[in-house]
């Protein structure tokens, strides 16, 4: 439980929105000529959409590929 602030004497209160978590992904690549691409993905990241922006983003060369969960 989170604690919140309040004046001396109050209670502190914490609002929460919604009562779901929303997922979000990201995932991004940069090439060696420093063009930039991303995309955002709602949902789970698995395989299906990796290849999905591997495709989208006509990526046909050789790769180096690295992941970092962030949270």
């Amino acid at each position: 439980m989170k604690s919140g602030y309040a004046p001396k004497g109050d209670t502190s209160v914490t609002y929460v929105v919604g009562g779901t978590r929303q997922k979000l992904s990201m995932i991004s690549t940069v090439t060696n000529q420093g063009k930039t691409s991303w995309m955002i993905i709602d949902g789970n990241f698995n395989h299906v959409r990796l290849i999905e922006f591997f495709e989208a983003e006509e990526i046909v060369n050789r790769i180096f590929l690295a992941f970092a969960p962030c949270h």
